[in-house]
């Protein structure tokens, strides 16, 4: 069985600055795959080539047996995606933001995912706290049926009690069989969560 995350020899330079140098890894089926480094390691570098938002210099990668590049649009709608740095529009409410991901991959758990969280769904964006922006976009990220999720320093403005209720999420999707690329320069969070 193919690996659901594999990069091959991957290198991304930016005019003189190579932010990636030759990296391979594979990530298998039910795995949470801890992405440790620094901030500047090339974490996010990474992830904008796995969800194809840039390309590569030189490489390949493939996700779920497929090219990356050339499958990019009928992947997405088997990737749960949560950036590090979201973007939500400030004058729509969580609910809105919720619709209409579920127009676009299906509703999925988002209900569950909603009151599991305690996210007011009715309040507008731009009056959220930064902890609840976060709780949004982890649900935006879990709707549909992802397969892989593809989380980018996730348990940021997470205070404790939601991060471990994050890491319970994460670890009850590999346990169904789904498999997660996990980002983090926390080296105690990775040991925690990750195989």
């Amino acid at each position: 069985m193919p690996a659901v995350v594999h990069l091959q020899n991957v290198t991304k330079t930016f005019g003189s600055k190579k932010a990636l140098d030759n990296v391979s890894l594979s990530v298998q089926k039910g795995q949470v795959f801890g992405f440790l480094g620094p901030n500047g390691a090339g974490k996010t570098t990474t992830i904008r080539c796995l969800m194809d938002y840039i390309r590569p210099t030189s490489g390949s990668v493939r996700i779920l047996g497929k090219d990356s590049q050339q499958d990019s649009a009928s992947l997405k709608n088997s990737i749960g995606f949560l950036s590090a740095e979201t973007q939500l529009y400030q004058n729509w409410t969580s609910k809105t933001h919720i619709d209409f991901v579920a127009n676009i991959k299906g509703h999925g758990r988002a209900d569950e995912l909603v009151k599991q969280l305690d996210l007011d769904t009715s309040i507008k964006v731009q009056n959220l706290s930064s902890g609840n922006k976060q709780k949004l976009a982890v649900v935006l990220a879990f709707m549909g049926s992802p397969k892989l999720l593809i989380m980018d320093e996730p348990t940021r403005s997470l205070d404790p009690l939601l991060q471990n209720q994050l890491y319970g999420m994460v670890r009850d999707f590999a346990k169904t069989g789904g498999t997660v690329f996990f980002s983090s320069h926390n080296l105690s969070e990775v040991q925690q969560l990750c195989d």
